[in-house]
């Protein structure tokens, strides 16, 4: 029953960020805010159905292919707040001026997104097809280049709110402290559930929960 459980919450997650993409397309992908937070919904939706793949697939093809995913979208969902957070709250416009920052900070992500896929034993080490999860060993010679780059990153968009913070006011400020503290609170559960723990215990088990975290 619990292994169910983890399996439809993932799927709504997956489903409830789809819809949310649709709906925030509907109103317009010229402006900068939705372009990047539909980019955030979308990878959030596909770190679900790699975990579901990770986790309960049958076949050993499906659960690499969702190792896969596990590892590298969660860079880039970390990458999409980076952008939504350059952009938020009233930076509705793209500048050339803009492309040189947002190049930066994708050229890690690519790089190592590109290391992973040639070395899939990168974090994790595939098993075997069981149950109730699939099983993982989760090993440390690169843990720490992959947890470098995620704190990295909370550091890079979390500077850019707090930065923003100080120099709005009003109901605009109010806005980027709700954001800030979010994504405080769901970059804190990810890196517990996804990095921390499975380096501790070698498991993926608490692997599940980084998705909805990030909805």
């Amino acid at each position: 029953i619990i292994t169910l459980m983890e399996f439809f919450l993932l799927l709504l997650t997956a489903i409830i960020n789809v819809i949310l993409v649709v709906i925030i397309s509907r109103s317009g992908l010229k402006n900068t805010i939705n372009l990047s937070f539909i980019g955030l919904l979308a990878f959030v939706s596909i770190w679900a159905v790699g975990d579901m793949l990770m986790l309960f697939a049958s076949a050993r093809q499906w659960a690499e292919l969702g190792l896969y995913l596990f590892m590298i979208i969660p860079m880039f969902v970390s990458l999409s707040i980076v952008y939504f957070s350059y952009f938020f709250p009233n930076k509705k416009e793209f500048e050339k001026k803009d492309l040189f920052w947002l190049t930066l900070v994708t050229i890690p992500t690519v790089a190592l997104s590109a290391v992973i896929i040639n070395d899939i034993n990168f974090f994790v080490n595939f098993v075997s097809i069981s149950t109730p999860f699939n099983e993982y060993y989760v090993h440390a010679p690169y843990k720490d280049i992959y947890a470098t780059y995620f704190t990295v990153y909370f550091i890079v968009y979390g500077a850019l709110l707090v930065w923003k913070y100080f120099i709005s006011k009003g109901v605009e400020r109010k806005r980027i402290l709700f954001l800030m503290l979010s994504l405080i609170l769901a970059s804190i559960v990810a890196i517990v559930t996804n990095i921390i723990i499975p380096s501790n215990t070698h498991s993926l088990h608490t692997a599940w929960i980084g998705p909805l975290s990030s909805t």
